[in-house]
């Protein structure tokens, strides 16, 4: 059990089926982030594993008297969400439904706040893991003529070449409903992302990494390799119907 401000349960739930764990360039990219939001006046609750299944199930109060959806100036209102996931040597499968308020206690934005129904799968072949998921997104209080609706898959693998050196590759694929859009909602379009990675163990509490990616925008979008949201000043989107390329390395050490 855990209580107060927390990661959202998707952001929770996402990164382990994700090749590129939610990273610069990953499942966060192609939904501005969405799923890897925080929320405040969080409850939590994560079972144990029976027969190989485990269940997640939070809530986080909007914390508004008289408003009981509602939350606080820049924060979400009232969100929850349920996790239920299978454990085996060979594979995983997880699904999530969750429900990401507004500040007004509404599901005003497919990419900032609503309804979220993903499923995804690992599956380990000795020296390679695949991973794939499938998210579909529901805003249906968006404004008027907005899209309120998109879908998002993802697939990639990882090979495993000695125990100290992996090297990973995805594709990511966004297609956002029918709908216009205007500076805080992406209209009716599609893009593609694809990455490739690798890290290397120099020790047991060290590693390198370095990660090359590249979104194709369809002519109606334009979204980044990071998760940027689409009003924010200074974001990272290129022009609509642009695509984008970007690499980053870097070394974690453990302390």
């Amino acid at each position: 059990m855990q209580a107060g401000r927390n990661l959202f349960i998707d952001s929770d739930g996402v990164w382990e089926f994700d090749p590129f764990v939610q990273q610069a360039f990953s499942s966060a990219s192609l939904v501005r982030g969405r799923n890897w939001q925080q929320t405040s006046n969080n409850v939590e609750y994560h079972s144990p594993v029976f027969w190989g299944f485990d269940v997640q199930a939070q809530y986080a109060f909007g914390n508004q008297p008289g408003a009981f959806n509602s939350g606080a100036a820049g924060e979400f209102g009232r969100s929850d969400g349920i996790m239920l996931t299978y454990h085996s040597p060979l594979f995983d499968v997880r699904g999530i439904y969750d429900e990401l308020r507004d500040a007004n206690g509404r599901f005003s934005n497919i990419f900032q706040a609503s309804r979220e129904y993903f499923v995804g799968a690992n599956v380990r072949l000795n020296a390679v893991k695949i991973q794939g998921a499938y998210t579909h997104y529901s805003a249906p209080d968006s404004p008027a003529g907005v899209a309120d609706t998109a879908d998002h898959y993802w697939l990639g693998a990882t090979y495993s070449f000695l125990p100290s050196w992996a090297v990973t590759a995805g594709g990511y694929y966004v297609k956002v409903g029918d709908g216009s859009g205007d500076a805080a909602h992406d209209p009716s379009g599609h893009a593609m992302m694809y990455v490739l990675g690798t890290t290397y163990n120099l020790s047991k509490r060290t590693f390198l990494y370095g990660t090359v990616g590249y979104v194709h925008n369809g002519s109606n979008s334009n979204f980044s390799l990071e998760a940027s949201p689409r009003d924010a000043a200074g974001n990272t989107s290129p022009l609509v119907g642009e695509s984008q390329t970007g690499a980053y390395v870097g070394m974690l050490h453990q302390f």
